[in-house]
Order: structure tokens, then C-alpha cells, then sequence
């Protein structure tokens, strides 16, 4: 049986269907993901996971597959999916128009994970769970490492959802007193500066590659992140810790999966602001001024 899937973007999503594709490679299907060119590690180490560059994707219009699935639902990939030869089409649900309307209108709206929402289209072609927690396969060490650190990862690519200043100079100064904390973030939240700094602080951001990442994720002891993609990381490989929501809420689907990594969300009027971190704050991010003494 032959099957291509679509998800061109973003990380934190690619990560979401990681489990779902390992269960289909363990059915000994064949399967063809298009994704980014930039986001192809995440899959290094599935076996026989044929992979082609969204930005090299002509190649798959002249090929038959079974089914097709369409989990990225947006323009450039409904065109392709009209191109793609296949005997069935199946799209996920994102709820875009719902989100949306909850967002400005804040019509209710039931809390669904975006796993869920990606697995609902393969629970309908074989009748199984597809429900399944990330799969990483791929980390690559990373040098240098203390024996046991909390791994903090107050930034985002949405700087909307970076930490306001007061709260991560309020969690390093707990978390450094007696314990080791490494800073995770790409290469242009190396320009923020940190709120403090002292010998139990390490910042490593912009210095790992994904798979790099990985490893320093897989070998912390706790996790502290806003709602990035290291919280799909962390939950890949179990790891206990908080997810702090701001101007986005897990209402919307992005939450990891699992109960280990713990979500907090301060539910105040102007809050959500964003489906995903887009924007400006207007309010000096009210929203993550919530009380962070928390024991660990």
C-alpha cells in the first residue's frame, strides 16, 4: 500500500505526527511525507520513510498511492493535493474557522489536541487509535553537558510568546540557587538578553542543530518552556516539567501530549490574543504574570 502525507510546516507539528508515522512504518507501508527542507532531521532513523523536499515536490505528481493525506490544509497544499494521483483523499480538521471565531468572538470551543485532529483521518482508512505520543529517533550529542540540569526554554519564534523579563529573572533566580539551568533558543534569541546571569546559568541558545536539541532535551531533568516546540520534544521522551501558555492557549490543540509536562494558562480577558504567537503585546504580557514558585 502506498501512501504520501503533506506537512510542510512547522516543527512542533512535524514532531505531533512522528508517532503516527512510526506506526504506519511498523505496518510495512510505504510511506512518502513532504515536508521542508530545513525540517527533514526530525525524521532521521525511520526506517524505509521515504522523504521528499517541499521545495523538490514535482517529483511526486507523476506516482499512483492508495491514499493521500493532507495534514497541512492550506492553499499551497490543497493545489498539490489536486495534482496528486491517488484513489482516495483524506484531510485532517484543523478547525481553522472555529479557532478563529473563538478567538475574536470567544464563542465556546472544545478543547481538542492538534495529535488527535492529525490522526483522525489514518483512524478512519484502518480503524485503529492513531493517537500516539511523538517519536524521536535522532538525537545527536551535544558536548559539554552537566550531569543534571533544568532545562529552560523561555523563548519562541514568536516573540509574543517569549517570557516577559520579570518572569524568567524570577524563575532563574529560584531554579539557579542550588541547580544548573541550560537556556535553549535559535540563533536570533541569542539577541535577547537575559535577565540574569551567574555561574549556574549556562545558555547554549543558537548553538545546537535539531537533532543536537534533542539530546539536550532527552538528557535534562526537568523542562520550564513557553508553548514552543520543545514542549513536543519534551514530551517525546517523557520528561516532567510546565508548559506556560501566554497569548495562546491550549484550548486550541497545541498542548504536548500526556500528563507529565504540566500546562499553565492564566485565563484572563486578553487572553488568547493569537493562534499562534503573532503580534505585539499591548499589555506588557499580563498574561504570564502568574505565581511561579513552584517546587521542583
Amino acid at each position: 500500500m502506498n501512501i504520501i502525507i503533506l506537512r510542510f510546516s512547522s516543527g512542533g507539528d512535524l514532531i505531533l505526527i512522528t508517532g503516527i508515522i512510526d506506526k504506519l512504518l511498523k505496518k510495512n507501508l510505504n510511506v512518502t511525507l513532504v515536508v521542508k527542507k530545513r525540517f527533514k532531521e526530525i525524521f532521521e532513523g525511520f526506517k524505509n520513510l521515504r522523504i521528499i523536499e517541499f521545495e523538490e515536490h514535482e517529483e511526486i505528481l507523476g506516482k499512483e498511492y492508495d491514499y493521500a493525506f493532507d495534514l497541512q490544509k492550506n492553499l499551497r497544499s490543497f493545489f498539490m493535493m489536486r495534482k496528486i494521483k491517488a484513489k482516495r483523499k483524506f484531510f485532517a480538521n484543523k478547525r481553522s474557522i472555529k479557532r478563529r471565531i473563538h478567538l475574536y468572538f470567544r464563542f465556546p470551543l472544545r478543547e481538542k489536541s492538534f495529535i488527535k485532529i492529525f490522526a483522525e483521518p489514518f483512524e478512519r482508512v484502518f480503524q485503529e487509535n492513531f493517537y500516539l505520543r511523538p517519536v524521536l529517533k535522532s538525537e545527536k550529542e551535544f558536548k559539554g553537558l552537566p550531569e543534571k540540569y533544568i532545562l529552560i526554554a523561555p523563548f519562541s519564534s514568536k516573540p509574543k510568546k517569549d517570557l516577559s523579563h520579570k518572569v524568567l529573572k524570577k524563575i532563574l533566580e529560584n531554579e539557579s540557587k542550588d541547580k544548573i539551568c541550560i537556556i535553549v533558543g535559535d540563533k536570533k534569541s541569542k539577541e535577547k538578553k537575559l535577565p540574569l546571569i551567574n555561574k549556574n546559568i549556562i545558555d547554549i541558545r543558537g548553538e545546537t542543530s535539531l537533532r543536537e536539541l534533542f539530546y539536550v532535551v532527552k538528557k535534562s531533568s526537568y523542562i520550564i518552556t513557553v508553548d514552543s516546540m520543545i514542549s513536543h520534544i519534551a514530551s517525546a521522551y517523557e520528561k516532567e516539567g510546565f508548559v506556560i501558555f501566554g497569548p495562546t492557549t491550549p484550548l486550541y490543540g497545541f498542548y504536548p501530549y500526556g500528563d507529565k509536562l504540566k500546562v499553565i494558562h492564566k485565563k484572563i480577558p486578553c487572553s488568547p490574543c493569537s493562534l499562534h504567537g503573532e503580534g505585539i503585546c499591548l499589555f506588557n504580557k499580563k498574561c504570564y504574570e502568574i505565581n511561579f514558585n513552584f517546587k521542583i
